[in-house]
């Protein structure tokens, strides 16, 4: 009997949320944090236009204009996300009322920023049951596999994504990642040039593109874009330590020094800001 009742208490719920955060969250420091949109409809919009074929994806808010949030690929309203500390619930009330692909991906998002892999895998397994083409899916299947060090089969879901929508360039990026993992040095870069001919200040892209480098024994190219990537990230310590490694290859000791320092730094600095941070949130 109980299902019956929630299935009609849900719609009230779900009012009420979406009143509290008409009225109330579009109060809250925006600035920082990390939204997912609520359905598939709210996509961000840059120079009029909308994605072609969205992805459900995690966005960092970098700027605030009213009720209008720049998620760094264009502006949404309060209205349209959800702050990724409250998608869990959200989505999870969605699919009691009507089951999708698009919810159930956005929770294993949400499940997979939690760390909670398994939850995650087992929702992009039913979103793939409700929509088999559903590229998404197979994404956050890859980031899920990926994170649990099972780096082949992250490359083959990685792959699946890209056969189904070959322009999701963070999947080039992320199977490239999982590459490294495998040792398989040249594919990676295959992927990484890929991203930078669409993508040519993308510091990411640099220092998987340096990683692969340093382990091919190209420590002079790999230096080249590390130098890049400290430019563009000043606070990337594995940047310094890895730049200070190829130094240390080519025989520039003071180099090498002065780059591992400055890792153990930003490190030790990273380290205090995570426990003030855990403290506040006690």
């Amino acid at each position: 009997m109980w299902r019956p009742v929630l299935a009609k208490l849900l719609p009230l719920i779900l009012l009420a949320a979406i009143t509290k955060t008409a009225n109330g969250a579009e109060q809250k420091p925006w600035l920082g944090r990390q939204v997912l949109s609520r359905s598939v409809r709210n996509q961000p919009r840059a120079g009029g236009r909308v994605s072609r074929r969205p992805i459900a994806c995690i966005r960092t808010v970098q700027r605030v204009n009213g009720d209008a949030l720049w998620v760094g690929d264009g502006w949404l309203r309060t209205n349209e996300v959800v702050p990724l500390e409250e998608a869990k619930s959200w989505f999870s009330a969605r699919i009691l009322l009507r089951p999708n692909a698009f919810d159930y991906v956005s929770r294993a998002a949400a499940y997979c920023a939690e760390r909670d892999y398994e939850a995650a895998l087992a929702d992009c397994a039913t979103a793939l049951h409700i929509s088999p083409k559903y590229d998404a899916a197979y994404y956050y299947r890859a980031a899920a596999r990926a994170a649990q060090g099972q780096f082949k089969e992250a490359v083959d879901a990685y792959s699946s994504a890209l056969r189904l929508n070959p322009r999701l360039l963070g999947a080039y990026l992320d199977r490239a990642a999982a590459q490294l993992e495998l040792g398989d040095y040249s594919s990676a870069l295959a992927d990484i040039d890929h991203v930078l001919r669409f993508l040519p200040h993308e510091s990411d892209a640099y220092y998987l593109r340096g990683v692969a480098q340093f382990h091919l024994g190209d420590y002079q190219l790999a230096l080249d874009d590390l130098n890049y990537v400290v430019q563009a990230t000043p606070t990337r310590a594995a940047a310094y330590k890895l730049r200070g490694a190829c130094h240390q290859e080519l025989g520039e000791h003071d180099a090498a020094f002065a780059d591992f320092e400055k890792a153990d730094e930003l490190e030790g600095a990273a380290a205090i800001a995570h426990r003030e941070d855990s403290r506040q949130t006690r």
